[in-house]
Parts: structure tokens; sequence; C-alpha cells
């Protein structure tokens, strides 16, 4: 009975929805899911000695994420300019 069989790595699922959550946005929920998710997802990669793929899929949610947190932070200044000036 042979116990080394080698699988391939998965995707980390963290990773894939911190990518689709920094896509979709959500009004800004969804960038900070992502950035959340795509740290966990990073960490979670880092640790599993190569069994978890998907580092550049995290990353790609993370960097998405914070643009979109940016966004909205704009979004939310101008918004309050708009309610101050009348």
């Amino acid at each position: 009975m042979v116990t080394d069989v080698w699988t391939p790595p998965k995707t980390s699922p963290m990773a894939i929805v911190s990518l689709v959550l920094s896509l979709l946005w959500l009004g800004g929920i969804g960038s900070v899911g992502a950035v959340v998710l795509g740290y966990m997802a990073k960490r979670e990669i880092a640790r599993s000695e190569g069994r978890e793929t998907g580092a550049s899929l995290a990353m790609a949610g993370l960097v998405i994420g914070y643009i979109g947190a940016a966004i909205m932070v704009i979004y939310i200044l101008i918004y309050v300019a708009v309610l101050a000036n009348g």
C-alpha cells in the first residue's frame, strides 16, 4: 500500500472569494470583505506548505479591495461636503 501519493495543490477558496468580492464592490462592503479575506487567504496559503495556491488571486483581491475602499471614502467625503454646503 502506497501512502506517499502526490496530490495537486488546490486553489484557496478564500482567495477566490476575495477577488470576487473586490469586483462586486457592493457599495464598499465588498471591498472591506475582499481586504479581510485577502489577508486571511495569503496567510493560509503561506502556512499550507505548498498544498494551496492562489496567492496572486488573494493579492489581486487586496489591491482591488483597497482601491474600492478608497473610492468609498472619497464618495463619503464628497457626500458630507455636499450636505455641509447645502
